[in-house]
């Protein structure tokens, strides 16, 4: 299919809709204010993306920047209040995913999913479970 036809426009323009559903169901479930990326996250998020889209990135790039991603969640995370701690890390894994579904990698994001909610549910956050549990069926549907 032509990636510029209205088909595929409709194609991504549906599933960006569902996702945004999917994260806002998790923003109502997870703390709010520890749900948003800060700056700093996005700022490396957006440093994951751009070594994602090369085709030959230098060696250790990939690496360099997924670490620096990671422990900025980590800081989050350990400084969070104890009872917060668990659905930060979901939060955590779940922001990882949505980088590979924005890089184009869907195994790799139901992969990291489908590991969120698995952690949601031996936590007894089981509303979490629900919402990653939906989201991953409708990925399968698509």
């Amino acid at each position: 299919m032509d990636h510029s036809s209205p088909e595929s426009r409709r194609s991504t323009e549906t599933h960006e809709s569902e996702t945004s559903t999917f994260v806002a169901k998790l923003r109502d479930l997870l703390p709010n204010e520890n749900f948003e990326e800060t700056a700093e996250l996005v700022e490396a998020r957006t440093a994951v993306l751009e070594a994602l889209a090369i085709d030959n990135p230098e060696p250790g790039l990939l690496r360099d920047v997924w670490t620096e991603y990671a422990s900025l969640w980590e800081r989050l995370i350990d400084a969070a209040d104890p009872q917060l701690r668990a659905r930060l890390q979901i939060s955590s894994i779940v922001h990882k995913a949505l980088i590979f579904r924005e890089a184009g990698n869907i195994e790799r994001y139901a992969q990291d999913l489908n590991e969120a909610g698995e952690y949601a549910y031996n936590m007894y956050l089981d509303e979490i479970a629900t919402a990653i549990k939906v989201e991953l069926r409708v990925g399968d549907t698509e």
